[in-house]
């Protein structure tokens, strides 16, 4: 994104967790403290950011079957999770603040994936929107008369909402966490 390659590449890392990004088994450890699950499930949504990056920031250009192979390994990812550190979770109230940053971490690094993986789709979205306002006769056409063709925009609107929803998970998920007083005074992670 920034014009430099990723500075750490999960194929060239050694560790346990890192080998975790490639494998469909997560959870083999019979240890399954919050600790570990965490951080885990971290180093795996890290993993497939990586691969966003790289696959598609880098080369500049996605396709709609890149997306689904990309979103594809999301849905294994999420699916592996464990129950205790999925997001709705973070609206307990009686959930320790321990466990709810830790759920708040998880998860963010995940919904940024999916904003990540599919905000070049809102992206194309907004500037044909754009564009089209622009062509028409003094800028004003309603939207209802106004779609984009239909093979493009059915393939791409899942994607496009996906960009949203992720967003909004992301804000309903901190304030859930700011509201329960859970979030320390200075944490970058979510900033």
């Amino acid at each position: 994104m920034l014009g430099r390659p990723n500075g750490i590449n999960c194929r060239d890392a050694t560790d346990s967790f890192a080998a975790g990004c490639d494998s469909g088994d997560l959870w083999t450890s019979s240890d399954d403290t919050l600790e570990l699950a965490s951080i885990t499930a971290s180093v795996r949504a890290s993993c497939l950011v990586g691969d966003i990056l790289s696959n598609v920031y880098a080369d500049r250009k996605i396709s709609t079957e890149l997306a689904h192979a990309i979103s594809n390994k999301f849905q294994a990812w999420k699916d592996s999770l464990p129950a205790f550190l999925h997001w709705q979770n973070i609206e307990m109230p009686d959930e320790d603040p321990k466990a709810t940053l830790a759920q708040l971490h998880v998860n963010l690094n995940y919904f940024h994936g999916i904003i990540l993986l599919t905000r070049p789709f809102l992206l194309q979205r907004v500037s044909d929107e754009i564009r089209a306002l622009r062509d028409t006769d003094g800028g004003l056409l309603s939207r209802q008369t106004h779609e984009l063709p239909e093979t493009d925009s059915a393939k791409t609107a899942p994607f496009q909402a996906a960009c949203v929803r992720s967003a909004l998970y992301t804000i309903n998920a901190v304030q859930a966490a700011l509201l329960k007083r859970a979030l320390p005074r200075r944490d970058p992670f979510v900033m």
